[in-house]
């Protein structure tokens, strides 16, 4: 495998044959990698959960990129003798699977209810409610309105980016971090939402404490899967007040 950034054999192109994807482009990294960029929400949801091609050994999302990680070296493989052969096969898949024309590997995704009660000691609704301009049950209100979509995981096991955050509750990462957040913080921070599963270092801003599920039922190294919020679950945040 070639995979230092530094090592990388970078040629570009963009996928030719997804006329309803022009954004997209296809950067080989190295033999053995792919970088998609411009790649739509629903359609990453789609790339982690359709059934992988024979050549496909992972998929990692990330924002508006998709990593692909090929099965081997292309010189292992007969197709590899043109490695535009490989570049349209990649892209033929990319489009079969926007358009719905794969097979998935998953349920279809599930929706968590957690339950959060707001504000309280060392969490920064207040402070976030001054720097949105609204009163704390207006932000209150709004971060309860949302369905939100399991985006991606990190940064520590069970973690999980939350998309779907109303832009009036928009922040950026806090200047100056805080050096231990405790488990179940419920946080916003870059237009995602995300709950500490565990007691962890943190910029985002919290706004209170998950109260159902428990903390610990996030991450369990003993369960298949071991993450509770898989990639393109649904989550809803209700008040313990309301």
């Amino acid at each position: 495998m070639t995979m230092g950034r530094s090592h990388f054999s970078r040629q570009s192109a963009r996928c030719r044959l997804a006329r309803r994807l022009p954004e997209m482009r296809v950067t080989w990294f190295g033999d053995d990698a792919t970088l998609v960029e411009g790649v739509s929400r629903d359609l990453r949801h789609a790339l982690v959960l359709s059934v992988r091609p024979a050549w496909l050994r992972e998929v990692v999302c990330v924002g508006e990129d998709a990593m692909l990680y090929l099965q081997a070296s292309p010189r292992d493989r007969e197709i590899s003798a043109d490695r535009a052969a490989l570049h349209t096969v990649i892209c033929a898949w990319l489009y079969a699977v926007g358009q719905g024309e794969t097979a998935f590997i998953s349920q279809k995704p599930k929706t968590h209810a957690c339950t959060v009660r707001y504000g309280g000691e060392d969490t920064d609704l207040e402070e976030v409610a001054r720097r949105v301009n609204l009163s704390v049950s207006d932000v209150i209100a709004r971060h309860t309105s949302q369905t939100y979509i399991v985006d991606a995981a990190g940064f520590v096991p069970g973690f999980a980016y939350l998309e779907g955050l109303p832009d009036s509750l928009y922040l950026q990462r806090k200047a100056v971090p805080r050096v231990q957040v405790f488990p179940g913080a419920v946080a916003i921070a870059a237009g995602y939402t995300g709950i500490y599963p565990s007691a962890s270092a943190g910029g985002w801003w919290i706004l209170g404490t998950l109260v159902d599920p428990l903390p610990g039922a996030l991450w369990q190294w003993d369960a298949d899967p071991p993450a509770r919020l898989g990639f393109g679950d649904r989550v809803v945040f209700r008040s313990v007040d309301a």
